[in-house]
């Protein structure tokens, strides 16, 4: 029985070192028919493609190695329909590629790259995936890996039309790297949908970006943890920031001017820092949903708000009394939009001058 078990042990051992043994480099010239390429390698093989074009739509259905030159530039380009490259077998690695072009249909699940649920342990590294559905979608490639890509959609398109950089479903061990532990500093941005949309990283530097017209949302920190935003200006967006459950977070040193809101704070977001910013002429300057007595200000600096009529009697540069932006007038307008044509009344003036005493 030993014996036999040790026989097994061996030829499955003596067959993997032959498979390695036997791996080849094969050199792709531009231009060639990588389907067939594909179809002529063996298991472990690796193609090498020339700077040049190649024409996408490829299932990549064996473990192999595609990628680029050093210095070049290989291009695998789609038709505008499907997938522009689909990956079906186990340990395929993809690298230094542009990839471009897949089809549009996000219900079909098209992307420049498409990780199929045998694709195990794929890696996706340093490619240029431009212009795609979904950039990279791992559709539960378990232990998978995408790292070190520059991923740009297609602004062509509306913004329902479009997917995401990267999507990951039902993927265990998967990991899309370069995200957390990152900084984003110094940029400018102008007139997009959202200037800055942080979303499930840890331990984040969001430090001097500028956000100007922003259609949407001037900064957006989802699930967002233990990172610091600071010293950022947001001018002009429907929010100047949205923080929807971000926790742990040191928000300090930033201007939020000339928004629709100021800042809209919502779902349980807990255990964050919230001073020294400047929140400027936005018609509503906080709207927060929550049932939680929460304070903004740390060691007794709180925040400079513009329509905060509040005396500093002691000349100290800290009002007298705190900031209470949400008061029962707010918040009959945001379960009735339409109570704001009674906002000048005589009786709401009562009201507010009631709850400021």
């Amino acid at each position: 029985m030993f014996t036999h078990l040790k026989k097994a042990l061996c030829l499955a051992g003596c067959f993997a070192g032959m498979q390695s043994a036997y791996a080849a480099t094969i050199e792709v010239a531009a231009g060639s028919d990588l389907q067939q390429a594909i179809a002529r390698a063996n298991a472990g093989d690796t193609l090498r493609l020339a700077a040049g074009q190649y024409r996408g739509q490829i299932i990549v259905d064996k473990p192999l190695t595609i990628e680029g030159p050093e210095g070049g530039v290989a291009k695998i380009e789609g038709t505008r329909t499907g997938r522009t490259i689909e990956v079906s077998a186990p340990d395929v690695v993809l690298r230094r590629l542009t990839i471009t072009r897949s089809g549009l249909s996000l219900p079909a699940m098209d992307a420049g790259v498409f990780l199929a649920q045998t694709a195990l342990r794929a890696q996706v590294a340093n490619n240029q995936i431009l212009e795609n559905s979904v950039g990279v979608y791992i559709h539960g490639a378990a232990d998978s890996r995408v790292s070190g890509n520059r991923i740009v959609g297609d602004a062509k398109l509306r913004v329902n039309e479009r997917g995401n950089g990267v999507t990951v479903w039902n993927a265990p061990g998967a990991q899309v790297t370069d995200t957390n532990d990152s900084e984003v500093s110094g940029n400018v941005s102008d007139g997009n949908n959202i200037g800055y949309a942080i979303m499930f990283s840890d331990r984040l530097k969001v430090a001097d970006n500028i956000a100007i017209n922003s259609r949407d949302q001037g900064l957006m920190l989802n699930y967002a943890n233990h990172s610091s935003i600071t010293g950022n200006v947001i001018d002009k967006a429907e929010k100047c920031v949205f923080i929807y459950n971000a926790n742990h977070n040191t928000i300090s040193g930033n201007h939020f001017e000339n928004c629709e809101m100021g800042i809209h704070f919502t779902a349980a977001a807990e255990g964050n820092r919230i001073f020294n910013n400047a929140f400027i002429n936005s018609q509503s300057q906080v709207k927060y949903v929550g049932t939680r007595y929460i304070e903004w200000s740390d060691g007794q600096r709180g925040n400079y708000w513009s329509d905060n009529s509040a005396f500093d009697l002691n000349g100290d540069g800290i009002a007298d009394t705190a900031y209470r932006p949400n008061g029962i007038i707010d918040q009959i307008v945001w379960r009735a939009p339409v109570a704001r044509l009674l906002l000048n009344s005589p009786a709401v003036s009562i009201v507010k001058w009631a709850q400021s005493q």
